[in-house]
């Protein structure tokens, strides 16, 4: 078992910024156990504890109150109750990178995570997006390819920073609600390759790169 942490600090532990316990190409090295305790790093601006092998239970970084970066990526052991009691408290987050965890459902309170910019749930079991993620005004980047929802929140369209939205490989028949026309940020715009229903027909002018073969209402409009 290999494992590594690599910290950038002005004087001692407890005031470093980044931890990197990542292990990114060899299966064979990543992390069983928690190599430090890194509840005691309540100044940590980024933690990329991505594909790793331990259980994310024993890690409490709810007093991490300073955190903008939270990298969970390719832990299967992560659960939406145990990531609900972990985030409440990380309002300062800006970016969640939930990437290949197999979560079936994101927490209720993850929309009180306002100044959230980017938002990774790809290869997830996502099975719908909670209503409350709507008041992620500030987010612009939703990446969300390769879950199992087909419905998105009715008021998606409140989310009015969005630019970069991907639902690719989703579930069959996704329904668009009709709030998501109001997003006129957006620029990227990758829907699923199955059927998608647009209600109403139509898109506004704003999208520069829209990648949605299946969808028939869009290529119509």
């Amino acid at each position: 078992m290999q494992w590594a942490v690599r910290a950038h600090s002005t004087d001692t532990l407890q005031t470093c910024l980044v931890v990197y316990v990542s292990n990114h190409r060899h299966a064979e090295y990543a992390c069983e156990q928690v190599p430090i305790n890194l509840s005691q790093l309540t100044n940590l601006k980024c933690l990329n504890l991505s594909n790793n092998n331990f259980d994310i239970s024993e890690i409490d970084f709810s007093d991490m109150t300073q955190l903008c970066d939270l990298h969970l990526a390719g832990i299967g052991t992560l659960e939406a109750t145990t990531l609900g009691d972990r985030v409440y408290r990380l309002t300062e987050l800006r970016v969640s990178r939930l990437n290949g965890t197999r979560l079936p459902s994101l927490p209720l309170n993850f929309g009180n995570l306002v100044k959230l910019n980017v938002l990774q749930v790809d290869l997830c079991r996502l099975e719908k997006l909670p209503e409350s993620i709507t008041r992620l005004t500030n987010l612009t980047q939703l990446l969300a390819s390769d879950c199992e929802f087909a419905t998105l929140p009715a008021n998606i369209g409140d989310m009015h920073a969005l630019e970069v939205v991907t639902f690719l490989t989703n579930g069959d028949d996704m329904i668009i609600p009709p709030s998501f026309l109001s997003l006129t940020r957006l620029r990227i715009l990758h829907l699923p390759n199955d059927n998608c229903l647009v209600t109403p027909p139509g898109f506004n002018e704003y999208v520069a790169v829209l990648q949605a073969s299946g969808c028939e209402y869009l290529q119509e409009s």
